[in-house]
């Protein structure tokens, strides 16, 4: 949950107009950002770097059950595979690949 400026619980609407604006600030429209996506990432990232299911849990203020359940991804899996198409391919056709 996150306050408002004044510590009142904040509207939904207005987080996704304030995350919308960042994302377009920081050069990231049109790609799929949300606060939503951002979670998943962080569970994955957390446990393909070796965090426990229960760290990641502590940290997102979740029961380790929904994050099994709902928001685990695997992300080293497609970084792995990423380098191997560069060691075939090389550097360049990997960054042609992510630029389509």
């Amino acid at each position: 949950m996150f306050p408002s400026e004044v510590g009142t619980p904040l509207d939904p609407s207005s987080l996704r107009h304030t995350f919308a604006r960042i994302v377009r600030r920081a050069g990231l429209e049109g790609m799929a950002f949300s606060p939503y996506v951002l979670r998943h990432t962080a569970v994955s990232l957390s446990l393909d770097l070796g965090a426990s299911i229960e760290e990641a849990a502590d940290t997102l203020g979740d029961d380790p059950k929904t994050l099994w359940a709902h928001y685990r991804h695997r992300v080293r899996a497609v970084a792995d595979a990423s380098l191997r198409l560069e060691s075939v391919f090389g550097s360049q056709a990997v960054a042609t690949r992510e630029a389509d």
